[in-house]
């Protein structure tokens, strides 16, 4: 199943680009709300030597230290950065005296928080479930326990179908009979998921691509921008010019060179002077005979 998803995976991540490649390569393709993401996942299961993979009347027994790991799982993200994943998990191991074989597997639900401005998206989560043997009586017999987990990775969307992902966990559970002891065991895994829920960003992001080209992105297009190359604030998507920085814009300058003081954007000429007003002179009183 493994090897059918990810030759799925090579194809679909060949495919020419999709409607929702706008944009730099590391932002195409990022996680959005609502988006689906189902898939498979293979790696190893590395058991701590105080385990509780036992039926507790058959004793304790260990187990090989190294388990291939292989399952599935569907993963929702009501929020680009926040999502809900369940996992099913398959391993086999084997006594590490005698050789008796052992099949384990775990049922967990997890929380997932990552960063989902890019298409590679790193995250962690963090868990609890179960985890359990079956395996005859001369083994370790059958049982259940609770395990916890926690964890951190790495995701690529290949595309806007595939994902890629790469993880590592630390799961914790009982060990040994003695509850109050913690077995630590390891997981490292690589899976492959099918991503589901773009379709309105897909149509978005065509409707983007079809809008009227506007080359200074001043909301004007150039088809009805008089001045298509440089951003412009007024109707017809130019810039206000005063280029003789009187306070009265070219347009509305009757004078656009030369600085003015009136409204019209001119300087008045000087009045000319009037003619001189005639003095009558005075005249004196003559003075007294004598």
């Amino acid at each position: 199943m493994i090897a059918a998803l990810s030759v799925f995976a090579l194809a679909l991540a060949a495919t020419p680009p999709s409607d929702d490649d706008d944009g730099r390569w590391i932002t195409r393709h990022h996680p959005v709300r609502g988006l689906w993401e189902l898939g498979t996942f293979a790696g190893a299961f590395i058991i701590a030597k105080p385990h509780d993979f036992y039926d507790t009347q058959l004793g304790y027994r260990r187990l090989r230290r190294g388990a291939p790991d292989v399952g599935a799982r569907a993963a929702y993200y009501p929020l680009a950065f926040l999502g809900i994943e369940g996992e099913f998990a398959a391993m086999w191991s084997a006594a590490e005296y005698g050789g008796q074989p052992a099949f384990l597997y775990g049922l967990r639900l997890q929380a997932v928080l990552q960063l989902p401005s890019y298409r590679v998206t790193p995250f962690v989560l963090g868990g609890y479930g179960i985890g359990g043997v079956r395996s005859s009586r001369d083994a370790f017999g059958n049982d259940i326990d609770p395990l916890g987990h926690y964890g951190g990775g790495v995701k690529l969307f290949a595309n806007r179908w595939v994902a890629l992902r790469l993880e590592g966990r630390h799961v914790i559970g009982p060990a040994a009979q003695q509850r109050r002891r913690i077995a630590n065991h390891g997981e490292v895994l690589f899976g492959v998921s099918v991503t589901l829920g773009r379709g309105g960003r897909s149509r978005q992001s065509a409707a983007v691509e079809q809008a009227p080209p506007d080359a200074d992105r001043d909301g004007i297009v150039d088809v009805h921008d008089r001045c298509p190359a440089v951003a412009g604030t007024l109707a017809d998507g130019c810039a206000p010019i005063d280029s003789d920085a009187d306070g009265i814009l070219d347009r509305f300058d009757a004078c656009p060179q030369a600085p003015g003081t009136d409204a019209t954007g001119c300087t008045p000429d000087p009045a000319e002077p009037g003619p001189a007003t005639p003095v009558e002179p005075t005249k004196l009183p003559e003075p007294p005979a004598g």
